[in-house]
């Protein structure tokens, strides 16, 4: 059985060996890998066009409805009914507000970390490592 799985590991030691070589010595391939996770960073999260504009257009009223309170051209009570009810439309969107964020940002994550690997890779000597 050890000699079994010695076996085994010795394979997954060749194939990323072998995976890892292929990234340093095709620069196709990595061109490849980083027009994908760049496709992917600019892509939007379904809805996430609608979802940005609907806040921004609840946030902007908000304003825009300050401001005819501050110019006395609405009172204090259609103020604060206009305002409940924009900041409750807002806050019902946020969740899916916060989610487009984690997203776009594990996107960013994603570029970065390859970005990482392609500079490691030209300075590692596989043969020396494994």
């Amino acid at each position: 059985m050890r000699w079994y799985i010695f076996g085994r590991l010795q394979g997954v030691k060749r194939a990323t060996v072998l995976g890892l070589r292929l990234l340093r010595e095709y620069k196709d391939l990595r061109s490849a890998i980083r027009a994908h996770l760049s496709e992917k960073r600019t892509q939007d999260v379904p809805c996430s066009p609608r979802i940005v504009a609907a806040v921004t257009a609840a946030r902007k009223k908000e304003q825009k409805l300050f401001e005819l309170y501050v110019d006395e051209k609405v009172d204090a009570e259609f103020f604060a009914e206009g305002q409940k009810s924009l900041r409750a439309q807002v806050s019902t969107l946020q969740p899916q507000l916060e989610e487009i964020e984690r997203f776009q940002a594990s996107q960013e994550e994603a570029v970065g970390k390859f970005e990482g690997l392609e500079g490691m890779l030209d300075d590692l000597d596989f043969d020396a490592i494994w």
